[in-house]
């Protein structure tokens, strides 16, 4: 219920890639993005991005913003540096979960990544499609931010009294 920022999506990308040393598989950079706007989201009541969400096979992916990570590819999977970063473009509490999110799984690679985003309950509400071949795309039910995973990823088991403000926030 957000409107969408494309400066905050290309910087979001920019904050991973250079964590990354300049070059980053773009599905790395956008499962980072991902958990970021899923745990700005239930700590603070509203996304980072505030892009469009939908369920993929690989798990859950932020539409707009990978398409800003395709065009800006280096080779056929790597995204590099867009442009310098604009930390100015964030908040603290933006800027406090990017670096939340990129040291809990910045050593993971993009398959370890698309395995933690199956555990996720907004993606799991669509497994059965994807595993049955019935659709490519779903689009993500944006209360499923706020369940906890069944299993604990440490950084998302927070406490239901904020899940409960937090989602009443954002809804």
């Amino acid at each position: 219920m957000y409107k969408f920022s494309k400066l905050k999506a290309v910087q979001a990308i920019n904050f991973f890639v250079k964590k990354e040393g300049g070059r980053c598989s773009y599905m790395k950079v956008i499962k980072l993005v991902s958990l970021s706007d899923r745990l700005h989201l239930q700590k603070y009541g509203r996304p980072i991005t505030g892009d469009k969400y939908y369920a993929l096979k690989h798990g859950i992916v932020p539409s707009t913003t990978l398409d800003i990570a395709k065009v800006n590819s280096l080779g056929r999977y790597d995204v590099g540096f867009i442009d310098e970063i604009d930390s100015k473009q964030f908040s603290k509490t933006d800027l406090e979960v990017l670096e939340a999110i990129y040291e809990e799984f910045g050593k993971l690679n993009q398959f370890e990544l698309r395995d933690i985003s199956h555990k996720l309950p907004e993606w799991i509400r669509h497994k059965e499609h994807f595993e049955a071949g019935k659709e490519t795309r779903r689009k993500v039910v944006e209360k499923d931010f706020f369940k906890k995973p069944e299993e604990d990823l440490g950084i998302f088991q927070i406490e239901d009294e904020l899940l409960d403000i937090t989602k009443e926030l954002y809804l």
